[in-house]
């Protein structure tokens, strides 16, 4: 979770939670405007994850997320990604970067 500064909202995106009987991913991403929740589902990276970091770089204004995974066992993800993702205030972009 964290705070847009282009929109002035907060965006959630993914997680894990558990619905009384067994753990269940989310996928995608959520903005809450002071006053209620949209659903952004278009704008995420597609994968349903947790446990990725997010980081924002306040020299460039723009928010990173790095990492995460999909539920495997539980509570741990079956495999860690090292995608880095963007937000664009409506979205994540694929950042490609070099080895």
């Amino acid at each position: 979770m964290f705070f847009d500064h282009d929109s002035g909202n907060i965006v959630l995106y993914g997680g894990i939670y558990y619905n009384g009987a067994s753990l269940e991913e989310r996928i995608g991403s959520w903005r809450f405007s002071g006053q209620s929740w949209s659903d952004l589902s278009t704008a995420g990276p597609g994968l349903n994850r947790y446990l990725c970091g997010l980081s924002h770089d306040t020299n460039r204004g723009k928010t990173f997320m790095y990492g995460g995974g999909a539920k495997g066992g539980n509570p741990y993800p079956r495999a860690l990604s090292s995608s880095v993702f963007e937000w664009n205030s409506e979205g994540w972009d694929l950042v490609t970067t070099s080895s």
